[in-house]
């Protein structure tokens, strides 16, 4: 099985609540189920609340970045 990661952000600048990060990790697993990969909580990466404007002060942007440099998995999902 291969193991996949996601990255999911959410601003509130965006004005669409559909588009919630709770939604887009809910669609992140349906991806991973329907294509047989393993989405591990760990490699679930969030920014909430976080304009995608200030890339150097998301956390779960960072830290997605350091796990994909590390090779840690290699699929990830995003919207």
């Amino acid at each position: 099985m291969i193991l996949c990661g996601t990255y999911c952000r959410y601003s509130h600048d965006d004005g669409d609540d559909s588009e919630s990060v709770a939604l887009q990790v809910q669609r992140s697993h349906e991806v991973a189920d329907e294509r047989g990969w393993q989405l591990a909580p760990a490699l679930i990466f969030t920014d909430d609340g976080y304009s995608g404007r200030e890339m150097k002060r998301r956390p779960g942007y960072i830290a997605c970045l350091e796990a994909v440099r590390a090779r840690r998995f290699p699929v990830l999902i995003s919207k």
